[in-house]
């Protein structure tokens, strides 16, 4: 149907088909009839307040309009122009305005301690029980302050450890550290956290942190458990930045300032944050030189017994041995790795080493790891006495390592033993060879990893320690006894000394004007230091009684004063004891007067008895020993046994021991002197 007219609808359709339309609309009229309706408008949005946060986006703005501007300048070039060279001119001018940066020394003087003042007067008015808000708005104020400073190096390797707050001037420090002590520690936790973020939020847009930095380290310096609070969530955050190495070493610089303040919190954050990221070739330098710094932070280096676990300790053991490190960093690690063992075994190894021992046992299969590993197994053993007991439990699981642990205590048994309990030892093999051999009987033996090595380790080990070691100290006292007993023999044979034969060796040898040399000299320095003493202590020893004696003679006083106070107060005890003892006596006597007497009597009769058994024993003794030496003269004392014969033949051995002593006493010395003259 057209849309020219109005149609009327209807009986008639015949006849309003023929008839055309009365009223026709145009475009004038439909205008005007539009600018005759009602109009509804909408009004402008209410403006926001301004806040201390638009100060960021109108820096936002001007980073945006200036290559919009310089575009437009571009478009408006008069005609002769090069437009190149306007471009290379515009750049050089963004340059040296982007260029225009501060040292941190000379911006943070812009900090102002009024403006902070009326910053935290402000929200304390406007927003009186949320504290978080004037910590948030200082944090902008400092960092807005702070915008100018380039920041180089992320974790600032060549400042002091507590750079950058101790370029804050004394009073805004103490002010912010106030500030933050008066907040409750969950508002410290959000504040940390929306620090750290604002920071990453900073870095990735390319402006400045400083400001943030300073109120991560106020705040680390002040609460060290903040940086503990929440280290896997941290971790993560690392690990979603692991393609940004500056955010990263960031998270780590700002998690890692506890460190001076507490170790045991610098240790949690390098354990549980930078020892996972101690393999990333960006991360891997500072993960090491924290741990290096964090040992120098604090000359009391003992940290809790759980600081370091058991699980923390192997993956420890690992990236010493196997990591993935630079050689100059494996090699710092390594020498920072004695440290750690000490620190994980704890303060009492006797009680926790224990707890080290199954898994020192069962990576001994690992080749790289088995010197250290033994090293440590031996330790284990020779502080913990309860390791023995587990390596029992646990040796028919583990055959095969504890046969390598055997086989080092044998190679290595005149070193180890003394370190080591024989008895518990012993005590421990014992079983081993039992199991040994049933599961030999079994035939599971060699299924378990088990050898003949294993059984030879254990028998050469029960051996030595059932053998005692080589007498030394008996075999030195007998020759020392005999060398002085042929001396005396020599001497006694010749009467003197002068015409004996060992004055004539010691002659002929030079030992003998050596040794009086030695006692002239001996003799002279005896004498002068007689003569000085004899001069000079009398001196000495008036100066010590000038000076100490008041000194001793007080003390003297008051040792006096002590026994009388002790006398005085033990008087009535000894004469309750005085009174009492004979009375109790007589009590004694009254109740039981059997008792002196019958106690007097078995005395006497036990001593009696002794008495007459003893001598009826030697008088048989006696006789016995008179038959035996009859009966030892007549039978086996007589020819070429008999007492003189026997005598003789034992002054010819002597003479005999004592020439060929002689002997080889002047070949030593001729010897002695040949090597000399050669040398010589």
């Amino acid at each position: 149907m057209a849309a020219t007219g109005w149609e009327f609808v209807g009986k008639n359709q015949k006849n309003t088909k023929k008839q055309k339309p009365t009223t026709v609309v145009d475009k004038a009229q439909k205008k005007s009839f539009i600018e005759k309706m009602p109009k509804i408008e909408a009004n402008a949005p209410l403006k926001e307040d301004t806040t201390i946060y638009d100060a960021f986006l109108a820096k936002e703005k001007k980073s945006q309009v200036a290559p919009e501007s310089t575009g437009d300048t571009l478009k408006r070039q008069p005609n002769g122009v090069n437009p190149t060279k306007k471009v290379g001119q515009q750049k050089k001018k963004v340059d040296k305005k982007s260029v225009n940066c501060f040292p941190l020394d000379v911006a943070i003087k812009e900090v102002s301690l009024q403006e902070l003042e009326s910053i935290l007067e402000k929200n304390r008015i406007t927003f009186p029980d949320n504290p978080s808000v004037w910590l948030k708005d200082l944090a902008s104020y400092v960092n807005i302050k702070l915008d100018k400073v380039q920041e180089l190096d992320p974790v600032f390797g060549d400042k002091p450890s507590d750079y950058p707050s101790n370029l804050l001037p004394s009073k805004v420090k103490k002010m912010l550290v106030s500030t933050m002590m008066s907040c409750k520690l969950e508002t410290l936790e959000l504040f940390f956290e929306h620090c750290i973020q604002s920071m990453i939020n900073d870095l990735s847009k390319g402006m400045t942190t400083s400001g943030y930095r300073l109120f991560i380290q106020l705040m680390a310096r002040i609460k060290p458990e903040l940086s503990t609070s929440r280290l896997s969530v941290y971790l993560d955050l690392v690990k979603g930045n692991q393609n940004h190495p500056l955010r990263c070493l960031s998270i780590m610089w700002a998690l890692g300032q506890c460190a001076p303040v507490s170790f045991d919190s610098g240790m949690q954050v390098w354990l549980n944050l930078m020892l996972p990221l101690i393999n990333r070739r960006a991360l891997s330098q500072y993960s090491v030189e924290y741990l290096e710094k964090l040992f120098t932070y604090s000359k009391n280096k003992a940290a809790k017994d759980s600081t370091v676990s058991v699980s923390d300790y192997f993956l420890i053991l690992e990236v010493v041995h196997h990591g993935k490190l630079q050689s100059t960093l494996q090699r710092k690690l390594q020498g920072l790795y004695p440290k750690l063992k000490e620190i994980a075994f704890g303060s009492k190894p006797g009680s926790n080493l224990r707890n080290f021992f199954p898994t020192f046992l069962q990576k001994l299969g690992n080749q790289q790891l088995k010197d250290e590993l033994l090293t440590c197994l031996v330790k284990c053993l020779s502080t913990d006495r309860h390791c023995y007991s587990i390596w029992r439990q646990i040796y028919t699981n583990n055959l095969k390592e504890s046969s390598i642990l055997l086989h080092h205590l044998v190679e290595n048994w005149d070193i180890i033993s003394r370190s080591l309990d024989k008895k518990l030892l012993m005590d421990t093999i014992q079983p081993f060879s039992i199991t040994n051999e049933e599961m030999v009987t079994q035939g599971t033996y060699e299924a378990h990893g088990g050898s003949t090595q294993t059984i030879n380790d254990c028998r050469i080990l029960m051996e030595r320690m059932r053998s005692k070691g080589f007498p030394w100290l008996l075999v030195i006292f007998s020759l020392l006894s005999a060398i002085g007993a042929l001396v005396a023999y020599d001497v006694y044979i010749n009467k003197t000394f002068q015409a004996s034969k060992t004055r004539m060796l010691l002659d002929e040898s030079g030992m003998l004007a050596f040794i009086s040399q030695v006692l002239a000299r001996v003799r002279v320095y005896a004498t002068v230091t007689w003569e000085w003493c004899a001069t000079n202590m009398p001196v000495f020893w008036a100066k010590v009684c000038a000076i100490c004696g008041p000194y001793v003679q007080v003390c003297w006083d008051y040792l006096q004063r002590i026994g009388a106070w002790f006398m005085a107060v033990a008087q009535p005890l000894v004469d309750w004891l005085m009174d009492k003892v004979p009375l109790l006596i007589e009590w004694g006597k009254s109740k039981i007067p059997w008792l002196q007497t019958r106690l007097h009597h078995y005395v006497g009769v036990i001593w009696d008895f002794i008495l007459y058994y003893s001598l009826l024993a030697w008088q048989f003794i006696v006789v016995y020993l008179q038959q035996a030496g009859t009966w030892l003269q007549e039978n086996i004392f007589k020819d070429s046994w008999s007492v003189d014969n026997i005598r003789k033949s034992l002054l010819l051995f002597l003479g005999h021991v004592q020439e060929y002593m002689s002997q080889f006493s002047v070949w030593i010395l001729e010897t002695w002197k040949n090597v000399r003259a050669s040398y010589s």
